[in-house]
């Protein structure tokens, strides 16, 4: 152990770096043991975690440096315990969850505080338990109040199917009722060890049933992947005091649509997209609950001028590309928020774009797929173009023949 750390350490540039990154590993935290320094790694999986502490050490103290921002890290050997770890000792630590240490860490945890399983899934394994361990045939539903099961559900190895399917229907009845809060909260994952693969299957099907048969035991074979471009963007506010007039609407309108100007240019800049729809959402402040959502149509992404894959701008086109783009973000959406608001006072004021799924589009040396199939189309007037809305096109690459 001592040794991977002073390897680490030895590897920075300067005695300020060797200095700072010591301070984070001294911030590392080992599960069940006293401190990083005295762990004593049993063997070579061991190793690969204290490896892996060093490198998250440097992470870390890269965040701080370059931005500013402290954070928490999680060293395991799966994803799950990774997870739970970089939230077992905030702030600004990190924790190393051998694989000793997981068995006793996860059985201790309360069900409903494992990741996914806070929910609907978490929901239909705590009915279940209680079906089994009461004795009785019922089982608690999130409310607090009692589901029937058959009386024969908790007796046999394998539950049969019929009560795995009442108590499938119950949690969805919780469900639509808005009710998908875990039973019962002291349900512990220990508890939930006691039931089998047979037994999980008649509630989640045997597929399911395996995998969160070893899920419960920290076993979690899904890969860290990078995450791709965002899938949308928002800019919320909820407000403290609601908006009551046309121009403290119209100025939180335009707050939200500059700061979603100004991303979404940096997305396109990014990733060469615009995005596909934009969507104003609003709440009143009414007991009754009013308001709702409205995509706004027409918007103009790019200026008429400019192709959707036109090259990042400069910064001198920047800020007037911004204007323009928050000009009409307000334009598309100032007569839909009457709509959505009736007159009421607005507590709640979001603005969201969805990104068209699939291929970006496309680079320096490449084409729109369509072009290659279809004759040239005839120009459009300027004023139409103006109006047009961008339309998500399959791309692929040309290639040079």
């Amino acid at each position: 152990m001592q040794g991977v750390a002073e390897s680490a350490v030895s590897g920075a540039s300067t005695l300020a770096d060797m200095q700072a990154l010591a301070d984070e590993l001294g911030r590392t935290l080992v599960e069940g043991q006293l401190s990083f320094a005295g762990w004593a790694p049993a063997g070579p999986a061991d190793r690969a975690l204290a490896a892996g502490a060093a490198v998250a050490a440097e992470i870390r103290l890269a965040v701080k440096r370059e931005l500013g921002y402290e954070c928490s890290a999680g060293i395991a050997h799966s994803k799950l315990l990774a997870k739970i770890g970089s939230a077992r000792n905030k702030p600004m630590k990190q924790t190393v969850i051998t694989g000793q240490a997981a068995g006793p860490l996860l059985a201790s945890m309360k069900l409903h505080k494992v990741p996914s399983l806070g929910g609907k899934m978490g929901n239909k394994l705590t009915m279940l338990f209680a079906a089994i361990s009461k004795g009785n045939p019922a089982a608690l539903q999130s409310d607090g109040s009692e589901a029937t099961v058959p009386a024969d559900a908790h007796c046999a190895e394998s539950l049969d199917a019929a009560a795995g399917e009442e108590i499938a229907a119950a949690a969805a009845a919780d469900e639509a009722r808005g009710r998908v809060a875990v039973a019962d909260a002291n349900v512990t994952v220990g508890d939930a060890l006691t039931l089998s693969v047979a037994q999980l299957a008649a509630v989640f099907g045997h597929e399911t049933a395996v995998w969160l048969h070893g899920y419960l035991r920290g076993i979690d074979e899904r890969s860290v992947k990078p995450k791709g471009p965002p899938k949308s963007i928002m800019e919320a506010k909820s407000m403290t005091q609601p908006l009551r007039t046309e121009q403290d609407r119209l100025t939180w309108l335009n707050n939200l649509a500059q700061g979603m100007a100004k991303r979404v240019l940096g997305d396109h800049e990014r990733h060469r997209r615009w995005p596909r729809t934009l969507t104003l959402i609003c709440r009143t402040r009414s007991t009754a609950g009013h308001g709702g959502s409205q995509v706004c149509p027409g918007v103009v992404w790019a200026a008429p001028s400019a192709a959707a894959t036109s090259p990042p701008v400069t910064d001198s086109g920047s800020t007037k590309q911004q204007d323009r783009l928050v000009t009409e973000i307000v334009r598309c959406t100032r007569g839909v928020l009457p709509l959505l608001s009736k007159g009421r006072p607005i507590s709640h004021l979001a603005l969201t774009v969805q990104f068209p799924s699939g291929a970006p589009a496309p680079r320096d040396g490449q084409a729109v797929l369509e072009s290659f199939f279809r004759p040239k189309a005839v120009p459009m007037p300027d004023s139409s173009r103006a109006t047009a809305a961008p339309v998500a096109q399959q791309r692929i690459t040309q290639r040079e023949h």
